[in-house]
């Protein structure tokens, strides 16, 4: 169904006119020329689309004490370029009078009554639409995801034809028509990885254009959008600590609220005498990471979730470690992801972990590091 987009005229000034003829009828000796009209009219069609170049617009008739409109001129630029069809209360004149479009375009609307009298309605206006458009964009996209660009569209009284989407990777690309059909009013064209990796080998960083274009009768309009394909990413920085006392003494990697003793959500416990070990139960692993650059700018500019499954498929997994200050891991997590209360899937998660700061006293140590994690798409 399109989608169809009301704009509210307040008739004010045909209201107040209204109302002063009303009140005044009754001594018409006293009354004002430009009042003794008896009617108002009003320009009711305030939008139309591209598409509607031979659409009717609807003119209300507002009439007190038995007189009618006998003619109305519709003006623009102070010429008249239509004269409307007037029919009991209301009257049309059809977009084809209006050509060529503009954005806005200003009327003047002139009508004469049985008294005799002309007045003028003036800047009543037309707003020109696009007949179709995205109601949803993608800027970005995580490479290897799906996700889909939908569109609505909106005429008054013009039938749209058909609709055509066409695709290509990269600006000096060529463009690709997509094969099915796709719905006149509203529809979604979908961008999945199959199609974008594997028939037009797009990669990390490119940049996918779809163009939408459509026909009705022989008025054509399109509108195009762009997808920069990007790096899966890892979520939030997490603050975390664990350490020798029992508040502290294992924790969660992915939720910074299980940090308490005996916790079976735990990842990692404290190990003596300045370690970190997976909990029981738990399919977590780490490599360690060397790097020649300051370890916080290297942890914040690790960014890219494919990165991490390489640099750790690419080391030796451990499942214990004795850490200190400036240490880098990548890890691996297989964790159970709820669907519903009968399905649970696994999911592989990889994350990178930095150790900030390991703070020692007397009875007590505690580690501080800063963890990111998400799941990889494949």
């Amino acid at each position: 169904m399109a989608l169809i987009l009301k704009k509210i005229r307040m008739k004010t000034l045909g209201i107040l006119f209204l109302t002063a003829f009303i009140l005044l009828s009754c001594n018409s000796d006293d009354v004002p020329d430009q009042l003794l009209t008896r009617a108002v009219v009003a320009l009711e069609t305030a939008q139309l689309s591209q598409f509607d170049v031979n659409t009717d617009l609807e003119i209300s008739i507002e009439t007190i004490n038995g007189f009618t409109v006998d003619q109305i001129n519709v003006l623009r630029n102070n010429e008249i370029v239509a004269n409307a069809i007037i029919s009991g209360n209301s009257a049309t004149f059809n977009s084809s009078s209006l050509i060529p479009f503009q954005s806005t375009i200003n009327l003047d609307l002139e009508y004469t009554v049985s008294n005799g009298n002309t007045f003028k309605i003036l800047q009543e206006e037309v707003d020109i639409l696009d007949p179709f458009f995205f109601t949803q964009e993608i800027p970005t996209l995580s490479f290897r995801d799906s996700s889909a660009i939908e569109y609505g569209s909106f005429t008054v009284g013009a039938t749209i034809d058909n609709v055509g989407v066409e695709w290509k990777v990269g600006k000096k690309g060529t463009f690709v028509k997509a094969t099915r059909v796709f719905d006149t009013d509203s529809d979604a064209f979908p961008l999945s990885a199959d199609t974008y990796i594997n028939q037009f080998g797009a990669k990390k960083g490119d940049t996918l254009f779809v163009r939408l274009n459509a026909t009705s009768g022989s008025v054509a309009k399109e509108i195009e959008t762009s997808v920069v394909l990007v790096p899966q990413s890892f979520g939030v920085d997490l603050e975390l600590k664990i350490g020798s006392i029992d508040d502290i003494n294992e924790t969660n990697l992915f939720d910074p609220n299980v940090f308490s003793d005996g916790d079976d959500t735990a990842d990692v416990v404290f190990t003596d005498p300045q370690g970190i070990s997976v909990n029981e139960g738990t399919d977590i692993s780490f490599v360690r990471v060397h790097t020649a650059e300051e370890p916080e700018d290297f942890y914040a500019a690790y960014n890219d979730v494919e990165v991490a499954k390489s640099d750790f498929d690419a080391g030796t997994p451990q499942t214990s470690l004795q850490v200190n200050v400036g240490d880098i891991y990548i890890y691996r997590a297989i964790r159970d992801l709820k669907i519903d209360s009968d399905i649970v899937e696994k999911t592989e998660n990889y994350g990178i972990i930095l150790i900030t700061e390991i703070t020692e006293t007397v009875e007590d140590l505690e580690i501080d590091f800063l963890v990111k994690e998400n799941t990889i798409i494949e």
